[in-house]
């Protein structure tokens, strides 16, 4: 028995020699990218079902902006699309913020953060999704 404690005691002074660095990954892709600080994108319709027809499509009216500034994303439809919800995700820190707003409130603004590289995807009231990225 007194062998197998002084094995343990070995064993455990041997591996707290061992420097522990726990950082995670995402912190240090951070230090290296620089935040965005203002930046505007126009969201585009997520196709999920192509076309059977092979014919091409009339372009759609429907323009969706997304402006990012100070930390607050703002979104402005062309043409309101009743109720929505949004999943705004920020690829190099991991995080996503949920929300619904409607579409026919002139001015709608989302508070994110800081952000690096951001996923946005809008899905409204009428079936569309409207995907864009802002880096």
């Amino acid at each position: 028995m007194n062998t197998y404690l002084k094995i343990l005691v070995v064993i455990f002074s041997i591996l707290c020699s061992f420097p522990l660095k726990a950082q995670n990954s995402t912190t240090q892709s951070n230090s290296s990218r620089t935040p965005i600080y203002s930046a505007t994108t126009t969201l585009i319709p997520d196709v999920l079902v192509p076309n059977p027809n092979n014919r091409p499509k009339y372009p759609s009216l429907q323009q969706v902006e997304c402006i990012y500034e100070d930390g607050y994303i703002s979104i402005l439809f062309a043409t309101p699309e009743g109720a929505c919800n949004i999943a705004i995700t920020d690829r190099v820190l991991g995080r996503t913020v949920y929300s619904s707003f409607n579409s026919y409130d002139e001015y709608t603004q989302i508070y994110f953060g800081v952000a690096y590289d951001l996923y946005i995807e809008v899905s409204t009231a009428y079936g569309n999704v409207y995907v864009g990225d802002m880096n």
